[in-house]
């Protein structure tokens, strides 16, 4: 496995008074008008907080409430957040660093964190440190009774996706601890994938006798590549040859690892995945930079067969989420991370999502809600 760097709790504290990124020098006017690009404004966000701002593109994923009570006292979710002094966007929404320069900088936090998504105790070393992952957008993800963690780290011009069962546990002195280890299961023979692409989805029971998949990229005209095994039977370049999926006009990206649906719906999954226009930014940002990654961030619902050709069968309007500073806008970058099926209420979705690469949030979802807007293809919500 790649290799854990700590961080003292105090350096970040240092570090952000040197580079002079401060999260109130943000820009509330980054949106752009949901009307004019008729997308849907949905569900009632819910800012989260870390311990080291500005941090961004969160995971949450509810914890097992036998675990949680011998964690720490209230816990009831796992987070972590993607933090990165040389990339964030608080300040200007753009950064003139070069790409390498911006990518040293990548560390992932965890945190466990209540009902209320406010911090209860940091994931720390054995020495009190924070621990850092190492990679950049990760997601956490319950498949049955198994916490898997997965995500993205960049070295020496190629792209590495790691995956790593997780287990958690508290010392004497009621500190958190993390340990990663290679998942055990007959369909996985490696921990990493070079240069298959990013926002990679799981697709898992948690049963050992159930087949292990990773959902790749969504392809044209209406399906996804899903490949059973890690590593998959077909190389990256075989599946980097599928056309890609285009919605208005734009390519759709993945975003997280879909949800089955069973057993209300037996043989289907949910997923979201996005766009970005790169076309509206405000005038004082233009006049600075370009985002790094794309702005006029769309996202979509979409509903999936679990059986090859992995055909999608349903695409919602576009959507987002009311911007905290204006309700009737989108922030220009709104990336979901991840989406929990709650396991206390099934019924409900917990979306977790990074805002204008900078600040996170979450909001929860009726599943019906969503399978009515998504199936429909309504343009209200």
């Amino acid at each position: 496995l790649d290799t854990i760097i700590m961080f003292p709790v105090w350096l970040a504290a240092v570090l952000l008074t040197v580079h002079g990124i401060q999260v109130h020098h943000y820009i509330p006017d980054a949106s752009y008008d949901a009307h004019n690009f008729n997308v849907t404004l949905i569900g009632e966000p819910t800012m989260i907080e870390c311990s080291t701002p500005p941090c961004f593109n969160p995971s949450l994923v509810e914890l097992p409430a036998s675990l949680a009570i011998s964690l720490a006292p209230n816990a009831r979710y796992l987070a972590a957040w993607r933090f990165n002094i040389a990339e964030s966007l608080c300040r200007n929404l753009a950064s003139p660093r070069r790409q390498g320069r911006r990518r040293l900088g990548m560390r992932t936090f965890m945190a466990l964190l209540d009902e209320h998504f406010e911090t209860v105790a940091p994931i720390v070393t054995t020495n009190g440190l924070f621990m850092d992952l190492h990679m950049v957008d990760v997601r956490l993800e319950s498949h049955g009774s198994t916490l898997l963690v997965h995500g993205m780290s960049y070295h020496h011009g190629s792209m590495f996706w790691t995956l790593s069962q997780l287990t958690l546990g508290a010392d004497e002195k009621g500190m958190v601890h993390c340990n990663l280890s290679s998942l055990t299961h007959p369909d996985v023979h490696q921990s990493t994938l070079r240069n298959y692409g990013k926002n990679l989805g799981v697709l898992w029971s948690g049963d050992p006798d159930v087949p292990f998949r990773i959902m790749y990229w969504l392809k044209s005209p209406n399906h996804a590549g899903v490949y059973r095994g890690l590593p998959p039977l077909a190389t990256a370049s075989e599946i980097s040859k599928l056309p890609p999926l285009y919605l208005d006009g734009y390519p759709a990206h993945n975003n997280i690892s879909p949800i089955d649906l069973a057993p209300e719906h037996p043989g289907l999954y949910l997923g979201v995945m996005h766009t970005h226009w790169d076309t509206v930014l405000p005038a004082h940002v233009k006049k600075i930079n370009a985002t790094n990654h794309g702005n006029t961030y769309m996202s979509y619902f979409f509903v999936m067969r679990d059986i090859e050709p992995n055909e999608v069968i349903a695409i919602s309007a576009p959507f987002c989420f009311p911007s905290r500073f204006q309700s009737s806008r989108c922030d220009i970058i709104q990336f979901i991370t991840s989406i929990e099926r709650l396991a206390s209420d099934p019924g409900v979705l917990l979306v977790s999502y990074g805002i204008n690469d900078c600040e996170s949030a979450i909001v929860k979802l009726q599943l019906s809600h969503v399978l009515r807007f998504a199936l429909t293809g309504a343009r209200k919500w």
